[in-house]
């Protein structure tokens, strides 16, 4: 008869194989604007040595906490698989003025220097859209990153 903790073990097992793909999400915030105004998406895409990984984690906490008060910010959402080293941002702009200030600032560049050595591959997609056609789904974005990402929905 096969025991109770070799079964245990296989769904585990199992589980972790399944969950070893999937990511959360922060949930999308969204300021409104007419639906025609032209706005800037970017979305960036990330590898990360788990090894040297918690100084880039703990950045990305800092700068999720301020990222509302950013000027021009109209939308953003963080994503990242639950156990795998795979990490998205989504940010969406009024100018791209306003991004690249965000990207100067100075906690931005102090992220990015400080945790520069956990980044081992690092991927962005910037394009100008009406408002209206701005994704507001992870699948939509993905999509736009490239084939590749279909499969990290």
């Amino acid at each position: 008869m096969v025991s109770i903790r070799l079964i245990g073990a296989a769904v585990m097992t199992s589980l972790c194989a399944w969950s070893a793909g999937c990511a959360f999400s922060t949930p999308m915030q969204w300021k409104p604007l007419a639906n025609e105004e032209l706005v800037e998406v970017s979305i960036t895409h990330a590898r990360l040595d788990p090894d040297h990984r918690q100084a880039f984690d703990n950045y990305v906490d800092k700068l999720r906490r301020v990222m509302d008060d950013q000027p021009g910010i109209v939308g953003h959402s963080l994503r990242r698989e639950i156990w795998g080293d795979q990490v998205w941002t989504y940010t969406v702009w009024r100018s791209s003025a306003d991004r690249n200030a965000f990207v100067r600032s100075g906690l931005h560049r102090r992220a990015m220097v400080d945790s520069s050595n956990a980044i081992l591959e690092m991927r962005v997609r910037q394009l100008q859209l009406p408002y209206s056609q701005a994704p507001r789904q992870w699948t939509d974005i993905l999509e736009i990153l490239g084939p590749e990402e279909k499969q990290k929905r």
